[in-house]
């Protein structure tokens, strides 16, 4: 048997009787016809998979077999809606998922042949712990999404049962509610909006997505601060290193103080090299941010380091740096600060 290629795109099969497969495959796809399509296709892959395999290495032939596997997912979706009861043989299917790049409104429909459940079908759902009901047609009103492809029929559902027999989803219970009603009726959330953000990625609904994108919440965040934090270089590695000194200096105490030294440009770092040498002469630990080519200055930085810190759970507060701590260099004090954790 043929190795899979490195995409994981099954190999097409080539031999003397069929050598013009590729080309016969993409005429097969492309038919309107339903019952020539299906036994020529489905006599083509039986004959196929009876021979050995010739796999070509060129990059040609790599991208003729992907084109061939997208071209197959067009004709059958075409072929199964005209003729619902026809038969998807399984290797068409496999080669055809295997493609990670092929659109999901290529494939094969989410209801298996012969079996097309009312979409009004009642479902009870339990969601990390929260019960809901909804109706099949609300789960999959969002074609291509996860959360319909999670429900393609009741009868064979992607998702296990609790003891009650409800449909399991393990996920936070309590920002599903906002999902449905976002299925139901096109309301969007008014609370909540980062965590119902996260949901409706994970689900990859993803017109509620592009809404929730264009809220103050997100848009703020997604394209304002993060895209500040990005021009920081290593801003989250100095993040971690924060953490890990905090954590080091907990033992039997109740506070734990981290030295940070912030700069916004090459004139605030050369203002701090003197401090910074005495810090590293003395083997004071001291954390460096910037600098950085953006707007934001150091006040910003370091409310956004706080609120980062404080996400992870931790309550921490900064302030300058004081006397007791370390006496910067004449024009450094302005840059060096202590960020204390607070353990109980």
């Amino acid at each position: 048997m043929a190795p899979m290629p490195r995409d994981g795109t099954p190999p097409l099969c080539l031999h003397a009787k069929a050598s013009v497969f590729p080309d016969l495959l993409l005429d097969l796809a492309r038919k309107d016809g339903v019952k020539p399509e299906e036994d020529e296709l489905a006599e083509v892959l039986r004959i196929n998979s009876n021979q050995p395999p010739l796999r070509a290495e060129s990059e040609a032939d790599n991208a003729l077999r992907k084109k061939v596997w997208w071209e197959i997912g067009g004709g059958l979706g075409r072929l199964q809606e005209r003729r619902p009861g026809c038969a998807v043989p399984a290797a068409c299917k496999a080669g055809i998922m295997s493609l990670t790049s092929t659109p999901r409104s290529l494939l094969a429909p989410c209801v298996p042949l012969g079996d097309q459940p009312n979409a009004s079908a009642v479902v009870k759902l339990n969601v990390g712990g929260e019960l809901f009901t909804t109706t099949l047609g609300t789960l999959r009103k969002i074609p291509g999404s996860k959360l319909a492809g999670m429900f393609c029929t009741l009868a064979k559902a992607s998702t296990s049962k609790d003891e009650e027999g409800r449909f399991f989803i393990d996920r936070p219970g309590t920002y599903f509610g906002a999902i449905l009603d976002y299925l139901r009726s096109g309301q969007m959330p008014k609370q909540h909006i980062p965590e119902v953000y996260r949901e409706a990625q994970f689900f990859e609904i993803t017109p509620l997505v592009k809404l929730l994108e264009d809220t103050p919440q997100i848009f703020g965040e997604q394209v304002a601060r993060k895209q500040f934090l990005l021009r920081v270089p290593s801003y989250s590695e100095n993040l971690e290193l924060m953490v890990r000194l905090a954590r080091a200096e907990a033992m039997a105490a109740r506070y734990s103080n981290v030295l940070v030294c912030v700069v916004h440009t090459e004139g605030d770092a050369a203002h701090c090299e003197e401090s910074l040498r005495v810090l590293e002469a003395t083997k004071r630990l001291v954390v460096k941010f910037g600098p950085w080519k953006a707007a934001p200055v150091i006040r910003d930085l370091l409310d956004s380091v706080q609120m980062d810190i404080e996400a992870q759970g931790y309550q921490v507060a900064y302030d300058y740096c004081s006397k007791k701590t370390f006496q910067p260099k004449a024009n450094a004090h302005e840059y060096f600060y202590t960020f204390r954790f607070t353990w109980w």
